[in-house]
């Protein structure tokens, strides 16, 4: 399981997990999603895994980190962490009880679209995304003048995200109400 509070333009990040979630501090209340997600004891946590973190490249984090039942943390030399490295101790263990049952709420909510993620630039408005994990460029989450948009992504696969891509917030979109969760 991960979570993540931060994306920088340099992140180059392979997280290798049951679930992941790349998310900001959030208490999402959005009229596209039929259920409401908060995140308990996992919500201080930038990556949160049951399977091994690995990262490479240089990268700029803000939030905790945690692995149970190893910690299989690689990588993390070129990593400025603004937070706490949790490794495999109770504080990651209650958190990844509060982000199983979370897990389950974002899998449970139904698909709006495809994820079409691709290299180059693109746009998304406020849905239900699954498909591959993969993005290189700038990924656009247009919130439509709604500051309660809420964005799930389903992911089949890793997430990887290439070097020097972005994500970029517009129109009331909010990281509060951005969610990642990898199967």
């Amino acid at each position: 399981m991960g979570i993540s509070r931060s994306f920088t333009r340099e992140l180059a990040l392979i997280v290798t997990a049951l679930l992941i979630f790349l998310a900001f501090p959030f208490i999402p209340t959005s009229s596209d999603a039929a259920t409401t997600i908060t995140l308990g004891s996992s919500n201080s946590f930038l990556l949160l895994s049951t399977a091994g973190i690995t990262n490479t490249g240089s990268s700029v984090m803000s939030g905790d980190v945690g692995n149970y039942p190893t910690n299989s943390i690689t990588g993390f030399q070129t990593v400025n962490l603004i937070g706490t490295n949790h490794g495999a101790d109770s504080t990651t263990q209650a958190a990844l009880i509060d982000a199983q049952t979370e897990f389950n709420t974002v899998q449970s909510s139904t698909n709006t679209a495809t994820l079409p993620f691709a290299v180059g630039t693109q746009t998304l408005t406020p849905g239900v995304y699954s498909g591959a994990g993969k993005f290189s460029g700038i990924l656009t989450l247009d919130g439509g003048a709604d500051p309660n948009s809420l964005f799930i992504f389903k992911l089949t696969s890793l997430l990887t995200v290439d070097n020097n891509s972005q994500m970029v917030l517009t129109n009331g979109a909010s990281a509060c109400n951005i969610y990642w969760a990898i199967d």
